[in-house]
């Protein structure tokens, strides 16, 4: 029994906030819930991995018209292309988990449609689950928000240090309005 009562709660919320996306004006707080496919660039890297898939979760904090404060953590992963390789480039599918924080720039807006943005951000990524390996990260991006609810995007993001990785990243994420 008790089961249902949670269960009928976490459909009451959904349905909430679910009706809420189309009743309020943009609000000052969004998540944002996305898939990314992600295209190595790093010599090495791409040669013995495939493009890797990625989910991201997005908190944003809008300051004014212009400008939003943006939070952002992914899970992504690179599978390998063959397990018999012999090469000093060569590692098994890898793990890649990133934190990162950066601004949004709005930059035009299209009709009331939507709006383009600019996105430079600064994090920390970890590669590997089991040992991670910890740097630095960068990313700068660009996308297109299409009536305040759905996010294409396109980046490139680059890992420091001796984990140096670089890749773009293509995404589509959907928004709520909190």
């Amino acid at each position: 029994m008790r089961k249902y009562k949670i269960l009928l709660l976490f459909f009451v919320l959904v349905n909430g906030v679910a009706k809420a996306q189309f009743y309020q004006e943009r609000s000052r707080t969004t998540v944002g819930i996305g898939l990314e496919l992600e295209i190595p660039t790093t010599i090495g890297f791409k040669d013995w991995h495939y493009p890797g898939v990625a989910g991201s979760l997005r908190l944003g904090y809008q300051l004014n018209d212009y400008f939003d404060f943006v939070a952002v953590g992914t899970l992504a992963r690179f599978l390998q292309k063959d397990s018999n390789t012999d090469s000093a480039y060569y590692s098994p599918s890898i793990t890649l988990t990133g934190l990162s924080g950066g601004v949004r720039f709005h930059m035009a807006e299209v009709m009331d449609e939507g709006f383009f943005y600019l996105q430079p951000q600064v994090g920390v990524s970890a590669i590997g689950i089991r040992k991670p390996r910890f740097s630095g990260s960068y990313s700068i991006g660009a996308g297109y928000v299409i009536d305040e609810r759905f996010d294409v995007s396109l980046r490139y993001q680059g890992l420091l240090g001796k984990n140096k990785l670089e890749f773009i990243g293509v995404g589509l994420a959907y928004q709520l309005n909190l």
